[in-house]
């Protein structure tokens, strides 16, 4: 046999299995079994592994299993993250669990009462909550109605002004419950021009009805401190006061009643 040439080639073995023969070495013959027919199961078992088979199996990586969602090809595929890992994502639904503990609060707040978007938030930062969550949860109250500035407003507006407030105790409540400036100069904007005596004066003598039994001297100093709870000023106040106790009972007592 020449170097370099191929055995099988210069003896003239027909195949693989006769120059293995030739060389002394037993072949067993390769089968590829193509699995039972239909109704049979009568294949013999398969050997169990060698222990070096399965030292050898125990230090292979696993197979990736088609359709795992994980493709090999991908850098990192094969990463994990392991506990306490700082760079790891922060945990799902965090914020949402803020936002709807925001939002539970609102919803007791304003269970029985009003109350405006900016006591609301000033509230809930002094439970810590986010920012981030107190501007979702806000969002989620105005959308569900539980908060509305400008219909509050309306509301203490006129509420007020049946009581025969004057425009300065109206702005001044309404600032008192924390509502934006832009709402309160709306609302005030909305109650029109009414004189401010004939304001005081109708309240003044639905008041005065009330202390028909005092001296005109108390019922006098009492219906001041009264208008000026109201936000009238004092001149008016004392004006009006007068009118509606001394000249009425002036009156009265001139027409005998």
């Amino acid at each position: 046999m020449t170097a370099g040439t191929d055995d099988n080639e210069s003896a003239g073995f027909r195949s693989a299995e006769e120059w293995l023969a030739a060389k002394g070495i037993e072949r067993r013959a390769i089968r590829v079994d193509p699995g039972p027919a239909d109704g049979d199961d009568t294949r013999p078992p398969e050997p169990d592994p060698s222990a070096r088979e399965v030292g050898q199996l125990a230090t292979e990586a696993p197979p990736v299993v088609p359709g795992d969602g994980v493709d090999p090809q991908a850098p990192g595929a094969d990463a994990t993250v392991s506990p306490g890992d700082e760079s790891a994502p922060s945990p799902p639904g965090e914020l949402g669990d803020e936002v709807s503990r925001a939002l539970a609060f609102v919803q007791r707040s304003t269970s029985s009462t009003p109350a405006s978007s900016g006591r609301l938030e000033r509230k809930l930062a002094a439970r810590d909550v986010p920012a981030v969550a107190i501007r979702l949860a806000m969002a989620d109250a105005r959308a569900q109605g539980l908060v509305d500035d400008v219909a509050m407003a309306d509301a203490l507006v006129e509420e007020g002004r049946a009581k025969g407030f004057a425009p300065r105790r109206l702005r001044a409540d309404l600032r008192k419950r924390e509502l934006p400036d832009d709402v309160i100069d709306a609302a005030m904007g909305r109650i029109g021009d009414r004189d401010p005596e004939a304001v005081a004066f109708d309240v003044a003598a639905s008041k005065a009805r009330e202390y028909g039994g005092l001296d005109a001297e108390t019922a006098f100093r009492r219906l001041v401190g009264f208008l000026a709870r109201r936000g009238h000023n004092e001149g008016l106040a004392r004006k009006v006061a007068r009118q509606v106790v001394f000249d009425a009972r002036e009156s009265d007592r001139v027409t005998g009643h």
